[in-house]
């Protein structure tokens, strides 16, 4: 979603007569936030009042927020999260994470005649005049509300694709690693970390967040030397700006490329690394059983299971692994990742119990797979330390 787009959703929620105050607030700060932070929809929705300091002050008086954004797709595995500094942009008061908190306090606070409780979340459903303060609001429902206001806005008018939960992060990268044009851009190691992608992310996802400006970007360009596209934000007429998306580009496919070198191109520098590139080399495309049961699960992430085709325990992969080696169809390599991450979330929370008896019996009743991810998810955040 590009910055222009943005300003426009707000202009028409300011314009709108649909919703109500509280509504508007929500939807203009978390869509602000989320460009900001380059977070998908859930993420944002899903940000609570113990994951944030307010009005901090850096040695230079400067005045800022600091925001805690765990479990980010990019980044599941890591339960507490990076922190974020939200610093004022006012010269791009729709890409303001810092506004964008103050303003969703003051529309709370009016609507509630309260402050945030600790475990309240910062943009909270909202259904037929009620507010319900512990209960984020589905994302069905924001993509819609957002669907109305970019058609009643204009935004696409001419452009084919859509908007899709990932188009804040979408946007909101793309806008400070070659949009920007009042504040300073982002290298691609700083984009890399505010991303959130890890070590081992692959160039395509790169060119995908960083220069694809749509889901589905299928726009013809036959006519740009129409006089009326000449404003048009593909008719670029800063030259140097041409520059910068080129070498954005030349950025990305060098030095990126360069660090996604497979694990086991590299020599061993130890013993334990020898047997364990060994015993992954029998291995010749990544692999992971169904599991029909939690334990089946434990067997798979500590033990492997060499019966079923799982060689190494999954405790054990390297990022190499991790991302699918050996397999070409993308979504299928996808699939891998999310069943390893599944996986590790149960794995890493056994891990932390102690032993697999205590891990059972402390989710007696938690059969189904997908429920006891949902509720060990529930327990690392009610374990996160509260911020102020």
């Amino acid at each position: 979603m590009h910055y222009s787009d943005l300003k426009k959703i707000h202009a028409t929620i300011d314009e709108s007569a649909k919703y109500d105050p509280l509504t508007k607030a929500i939807i203009k700060s978390s869509t602000a936030l989320g460009h900001y932070l380059w977070t998908r929809t859930d993420e944002i929705l899903d940000l609570r009042r113990s994951w944030i300091r307010f009005d901090l002050s850096d040695k230079h008086g400067n005045k800022y927020h600091e925001v805690r954004l765990p479990f980010r797709k990019t980044n599941p595995l890591d339960e507490f999260g990076q922190v974020y500094d939200i610093y004022p942009c006012p010269l791009e008061p729709a890409h303001c994470g810092y506004s964008a908190l103050q303003q969703m306090c003051v529309a709370y606070n009016t609507a509630i005649g309260k402050d945030y409780a600790a475990d309240e979340l910062i943009f909270p459903k909202v259904a037929n005049g009620k507010v319900h303060q512990n209960i984020s609001m589905k994302h069905a429902n924001f993509a819609q509300m957002l669907d109305v206001l970019v058609d009643d806005a204009g935004i696409l008018e001419g452009r084919q694709g859509k908007f899709e939960p990932r188009s804040l992060r979408r946007g909101g990268g793309q806008h400070d690693f070659i949009h920007k044009t009042l504040y300073p851009r982002f290298s691609l190691p700083a984009a890399k970390w505010w991303g959130g992608w890890g070590a081992g992310e692959s160039v395509d996802t790169f060119i995908k967040y960083l220069l694809n400006e749509l889901e589905s970007e299928t726009s013809r360009f036959g006519d740009l030397h129409n006089p009326q596209r000449l404003h048009s934000r593909h008719a670029v007429q800063d030259g140097n700006r041409e520059e910068i998306i080129l070498s954005s580009i030349n950025e990305i496919f060098n030095i990126l490329s360069r660090r996604c070198v497979r694990t086991e191109q590299r020599q061993p520098t130890n013993t334990g690394e020898i047997n364990n590139i060994s015993a992954h080399a029998t291995t010749t495309v990544a692999f992971i059983p169904n599991a029909t049961c939690v334990k089946d699960v434990l067997t798979q992430w500590f033990r492997g299971q060499p019966q079923q085709g799982l060689l190494l325990p999954l405790k054990d992969w390297d990022v190499s692994m991790r991302n699918g080696h050996g397999i070409q169809n993308p979504k299928e390599r996808k699939k891998l990742q999310d069943l390893y991450v599944n996986r590790a979330i149960i794995g890493k929370e056994c891990t932390l119990l102690g032993n697999e008896n205590t891990f059972i019996h402390s989710y007696a009743g938690f059969t189904a797979i997908n429920k006891l991810i949902a509720e060990i998810r529930k327990r690392q955040r009610q374990r996160l330390p509260v911020l102020y």
